[in-house]
């Protein structure tokens, strides 16, 4: 089922490694960046409806992020000189098992290990992060211009400008420097950092986005798979079901019966997946 790619032919981009640029500097200014973002989209969607503000806003700061990873992408020569290396043809066929395992894996723990062993506890902990993880009597998908805002941030901007700079640049400088799982493990949790209250969450999708790229040897396909999984799980997806619940759903176990069959589904789905995305030692 499995087929070991040779670590030695997923060496960083000798572009990227070779001069001066190091982890932190990436992290730093994509912090900063980030941060600026999300104050100038509060600051930018000031007055709007409400029903649109909160779609345009995610469009805002994603957009105007993205637009600013592609400006020092551009002007860094180090990033520049990257880029036919990290968008290189890739070096394994992406079947369609790798999308529906990949796909598989992701929901079971979105929905499933991370909800039920995290979510789950911290909510009875302090009730108040029931709305915080968006539980709601009746949730709807973002309709209208709302709905085209999140489509075009959700499917299209976040996966390319996340990859780039998580996967693409941070993953290859640490991994370079540090070896390979330290280089996993500390840009997946820079990955997780960007997510807020949905860290632990996003730490993990960082490992299996990490072990993509490592599988294929490029970005595309690890771009093509969060996008898909942004959609299957995210508002027009999954989300619409897991997430109606009201205060006292939220709070009982017994309304919780999807999420433990997705954990119970997790585990097994995790060991698939290692078996077939583990990269070479």
């Amino acid at each position: 089922m499995n087929s070991i790619l040779p670590l030695q032919k997923m060496a960083p981009p000798s572009g990227l490694v070779a001069g001066t640029v190091r982890g932190w500097h990436i992290l730093v200014l994509y912090g900063l960046v980030f941060v600026s973002m999300a104050v100038a989209s509060v600051k930018l969607t000031q007055g709007m409806q409400a029903d649109v503000r909160t779609a345009w806003k995610m469009l805002v700061m994603q957009g105007l992020t993205a637009a600013l990873v592609a400006a020092f992408t551009v002007a860094v020569p180090e990033l520049r000189r990257s880029l036919p290396a990290l968008y290189a043809r890739r070096r394994a066929p992406m079947e369609v098992l790798d999308v529906l395992l990949f796909a598989s894996v992701v929901t079971a723990w979105t929905f499933g290990a991370h909800r039920l062993l995290l979510v789950f506890p911290l909510m009875h902990w302090d009730p108040s992060l029931i709305a915080t993880y968006g539980y709601a009597d009746h949730p709807a998908p973002p309709m209208g211009m709302a709905g085209l805002f999140v489509l075009l941030s959700v499917a299209f901007i976040a996966p390319v400008a996340e990859e780039l700079v998580f996967r693409g640049y941070l993953l290859n400088l640490w991994m370079h420097r540090w070896g390979l799982w330290p280089g996993i493990a500390m840009s997946s949790v820079a990955f997780g950092a960007v997510h807020g209250h949905g860290i632990v969450f996003a730490t993990a999708g960082g490992i299996f986005f990490c072990l993509a790229y490592l599988r294929f040897g490029s970005l595309w396909p690890g771009t093509l798979l969060h996008s898909v999984c942004n959609l299957v799980n995210g508002p027009f997806g999954l989300a619409l079901l897991f997430l109606q619940k009201t205060r006292e759903q939220a709070l009982s176990l017994s309304a919780w019966i999807p999420e433990i069959a997705l954990t119970a589904a997790f585990f097994p789905l995790a060991f698939l997946f290692w078996r077939r995305f583990r990269p070479a030692s």
